[in-house]
C-alpha cells in the first residue's frame, strides 16, 4: 500500500478506531519518514487514545518537518501542557500564534499554560486576544474572568520581577511615560524596571528609581517586556535580541485611538498588570542650578524647540522674538531655554535683552531653570512637558499636532491654538499636503498674550423670557429657581442648591471638551458645578472624585476604576460621547467600567443593547442636542459664507476639522 493510501486509510479509521488509525500512520511513517502529515496524524491518534507522551513526541516530529504549520505547534503545545511541560508548551503555542495570529484555540491554550505557570499577566493577554478573535467565546471569557480575579490576590505578580519597557523617542514622550512607570513602581515596589531609550530623553528619569539603558545589555533577561507606542526604531534594530531576553513574552502597546492622551496609552501597561488607581502625576528629573537672576524676579521661559527633523519644523511658532519684546514691555524678564541645536541657530539680532541659556544645561539642569521661572511659553515639544510636570504655569502653542494626545501633563497647563479648520493635521493626509503651516503663522503674539494674560471674561446673560421657559421644564422634577437665580433641589420641604459634579477631561481638552459646554450651560441654568479632570487631577483624584453632589456626570471616563465608581456617595451617570462601534477604545471602555454606573447615556440608539452586553443595567439614548434658549446662531463673516455651501458649527473638536 502506498504512502497516500495509508494516510487515507488512517483518516477513515481515526474517528472510530484510533488504535487501528495509529497502526496505519506508523506504517505511513515507515514508508516515508520525511513527511510531516503522517506524524501529525499519528499524534492525533495517540491523543485520542490518551497516550500523552507518545502524542507529544509525534507532534514534535511533525512540527520539525512542517515548521510553518500552526496546527502542528498548537497540538504540540496542548500535549506538552497535558504532560506538565509548561515551558515547552508555552514555546510551542507562542510559535503557533506567531504563524497564525488569529488562532483562538492556540491563544486560549497559551493562556492556560501561562495561568498554570503563574504568569497571570501573560495569561490575561492571551485570553483577551482569543476573545478579540472570537467574541463571545464563553470558555475564554470565563478564563479571563478567573485570571483577573487571581490578579487581585497576594503574590499574583511574583513571576514579574524584571520588567522591560522600550521607548525610543523624545523628551516629551519620555515625560508622558513616567505616570506609567510610577504606577508600575507602586504596584511592584520590589521589581526592577528597565527602560531602553535614547539620550538625552532618558535623563528625564534620573532619580525615579528605574534602570536606564540606551542599548540592550548582553546578559540581560526579563520576565516580561513591552514596546511602548514609540518603539519602532528599536524594534527594528534590537527586536530579535529583546525577544530572546524576554523569553518571547514581549508585547506591543497599540495606539488604537489617536485622540487618547499618550500617557493613557502607556497606562495600559500597569493597568494590564493589575494597577487600579488613578493615573499618577508625571515626573521630570530636577537639579538645582544657579540662574542669572535674583529671587523674586518675574522671568518667563520661552522655548522654540522641536525635534531636529524637517517634518517637525512646522511645530515651531515664528513670533517668539516679538513675544519677548511684549513681555519685556510688561515688566517681565525672558529666559530662552533649549538644546544645542537651538543654540546653534539662534540669532540675537533684533531681540531684547534676554537670558540666553540655550544649550547650557542637561535635562535635570534645564528643569532647574524652568522651576525658577514664573511662566513657560513654548512649542509642543520636550521642555513644555518638563515645565508641566514641574508645576510651572505652562502655555503650549499647538497647530499641526493634536492637543488631545500631546498636551503636557500638569495642574497648570493650557493649550493655545488658532483652531483653523485644517488643524490639527497630524495623522491625516493634510500633514504631507500642507506647505504654508498657517496654523502657526496665523497665531499672533497679541493672541498668545491674550491667552496668557486674559482680560476679565464677559458675563453671559440669559434673557428673562428664556429663564421662564426653562423654569417650566423643571416642574415636577423637584427643582425650582429662587430669587437669587439659582436652582434648588426641593425634598421633604427642604431646599438646597443643585450641585452637579462633572468628571471628565474638560481642562485637559480645553477649549474643545464637551464638558466645558455642559458646565457653562448648567451654570447658566443656575446650578452649582464642581469639576474634576481625570487627566489633570491625578495627585488627589480619589478625593476630588468622591466629592458629593446631587448628580455626578462622567464624560467618557476611560480608565476610572470601576470599584471607585461604585464608591461614589450619590447618583453617578456616564454620558459616553464616542462611537463605540468605530473607536477602538469604545469596547474596552464598555467592558472596563460602564457596568459600574447607575445609568449610562449614549448618543447612539444602536449602542444601547451593546452596553447591556457588558453588564450596564440602565442604558438610555441621549443624543447630542442643542436648545434654542441656550445656544445662538453664529453668523459667519461674508468670506466664510462664500467659501462653503453648507456650514456646520459645533464644538471645535480636532476630528471635525478638515
Amino acid at each position: 500500500m502506498s504512502y497516500e493510501d495509508l494516510i487515507r486509510r488512517a483518516e477513515r479509521l481515526l474517528g472510530k478506531d484510533p488504535e487501528a488509525a495509529a497502526g496505519a500512520y506508523i506504517r505511513a511513517v515507515e514508508e516515508n519518514p520525511n513527511r510531516g502529515e503522517a506524524y501529525y496524524g499519528l499524534g492525533r491518534a495517540y491523543a485520542a487514545l490518551g497516550k500523552v507522551e507518545e502524542a507529544r513526541d509525534a507532534f514534535r516530529r511533525a512540527a520539525k518537518l512542517m515548521p510553518h504549520d500552526a496546527t502542528a505547534f498548537h497540538n504540540l503545545g496542548v500535549m506538552a501542557f497535558r504532560a506538565g511541560r509548561l515551558e515547552e508548551a508555552q514555546d510551542a503555542l507562542r510559535r503557533a500564534v506567531e504563524l497564525k495570529g488569529d488562532y483562538p484555540e492556540a491563544l486560549y491554550a497559551l493562556g492556560r499554560a501561562y495561568e498554570e505557570d503563574g504568569r497571570l499577566v501573560d495569561a490575561r493577554l492571551a485570553f483577551h486576544k482569543s476573545l478579540q478573535v472570537r467574541p463571545g467565546w464563553e470558555k475564554a471569557r470565563e478564563a479571563l474572568g478567573r485570571v483577573e480575579s487571581k490578579l487581585s490576590q497576594p503574590g499574583a505578580l511574583d513571576k514579574y520581577r524584571r520588567i522591560l519597557l522600550v521607548m525610543d523617542q523624545g523628551i516629551g514622550n519620555m515625560v508622558m511615560l513616567t505616570p506609567a512607570l510610577r504606577a508600575l513602581k507602586e504596584l511592584l515596589p520590589e521589581a526592577q524596571i528597565t527602560v531602553l531609550g535614547r539620550k538625552p530623553s532618558v535623563e528625564v528619569l534620573e532619580g525615579l528609581g528605574v534602570n536606564v539603558i540606551t542599548e540592550p545589555e548582553e546578559d540581560a533577561s526579563y520576565d516580561i517586556g513591552f514596546y511602548t507606542i514609540w518603539s519602532a526604531d528599536y524594534e527594528r534594530a534590537f527586536g530579535r535580541k529583546l525577544r530572546e531576553q524576554c523569553g518571547g513574552k514581549l508585547y506591543k502597546v497599540q495606539m488604537d485611538d489617536p485622540d487618547l492622551h499618550e500617557s493613557e496609552h502607556h497606562m495600559k501597561i500597569p493597568r494590564l498588570m493589575g494597577y487600579s488607581g488613578p493615573t499618577p502625576e508625571p515626573y521630570c528629573a530636577l537639579r538645582d542650578v544657579d540662574v542669572p537672576w535674583g529671587e523674586g524676579e518675574k522671568v518667563v521661559a520661552l522655548s522654540d524647540t522641536t525635534l531636529d527633523h524637517p517634518a517637525w519644523q512646522r511645530k515651531r511658532w515664528p513670533y517668539f522674538r516679538e513675544l519677548a519684546w511684549r513681555l519685556v514691555e510688561r515688566g517681565y524678564k525672558v529666559a530662552l531655554v533649549g538644546g544645542p541645536s537651538e543654540a546653534a541657530r539662534f540669532d540675537p539680532k533684533g531681540w531684547p535683552e534676554v537670558y540666553n541659556l540655550l544649550g547650557r544645561y542637561d535635562i535635570p539642569g534645564t528643569a532647574g531653570v524652568l522651576k525658577k521661572c514664573c511662566l513657560f511659553i513654548g512649542n509642543d515639544s520636550g521642555p513644555a512637558h518638563m515645565a508641566g510636570a514641574l508645576g510651572v504655569p505652562t502655555f503650549v502653542l499647538f497647530g499641526p499636532t493634536k492637543a488631545s494626545k500631546n498636551i503636557p501633563l500638569g495642574a497648570s497647563v493650557r493649550a493655545i491654538s488658532k483652531n483653523l479648520p485644517c488643524s490639527p493635521c497630524q495623522y491625516t493626509p493634510r500633514w504631507e499636503a500642507c506647505r504654508d503651516w498657517a496654523c502657526m503663522k496665523s497665531l499672533s503674539a497679541e493672541e498668545v498674550l491674550e491667552a496668557v494674560f486674559p482680560q476679565k471674561p464677559s458675563v453671559q446673560v440669559v434673557q428673562a423670557r428664556e429663564l421662564e421657559l426653562m423654569d417650566k421644564s423643571y416642574e415636577g422634577c423637584g427643582l425650582e429657581r429662587r430669587e437669587d437665580g439659582r436652582l434648588y433641589v426641593v425634598r421633604d420641604g427642604r431646599a438646597e442648591p443643585l450641585r452637579v459634579h462633572i468628571i471628565g477631561a474638560g481642562r485637559a481638552n480645553f477649549p474643545w471638551g464637551m464638558e466645558n459646554e455642559v458646565k457653562r450651560t448648567l451654570e447658566i441654568m443656575g446650578a452649582e458645578v464642581v469639576e474634576t479632570d481625570y487627566r489633570l487631577d491625578r495627585a488627589d483624584f480619589r478625593d476630588k472624585f468622591l466629592r458629593e453632589a446631587h448628580l455626578a456626570m462622567v464624560f467618557k471616563g476611560s480608565g476610572i476604576p470601576p470599584e471607585l465608581i461604585r464608591q461614589y456617595p450619590g447618583r453617578i451617570v456616564l454620558w459616553y460621547p464616542d462611537d463605540v462601534f468605530v473607536t477602538a477604545h469604545g469596547r474596552m471602555d464598555m467592558e472596563y467600567n460602564s457596568w459600574a454606573f447607575d445609568t449610562v447615556y449614549t448618543f447612539q440608539r444602536s449602542a444601547v443593547e451593546e452596553f447591556k452586553k457588558y453588564g450596564a443595567k440602565d442604558v438610555r439614548w441621549l443624543p447630542l442636542a442643542m436648545s434654542p434658549y441656550l445656544h445662538r446662531k453664529l453668523p459667519l463673516p461674508p468670506e466664510e459664507r462664500e467659501r462653503y455651501d453648507i456650514s456646520f458649527v459645533g464644538n471645535l473638536f480636532p476630528n471635525r476639522k478638515r
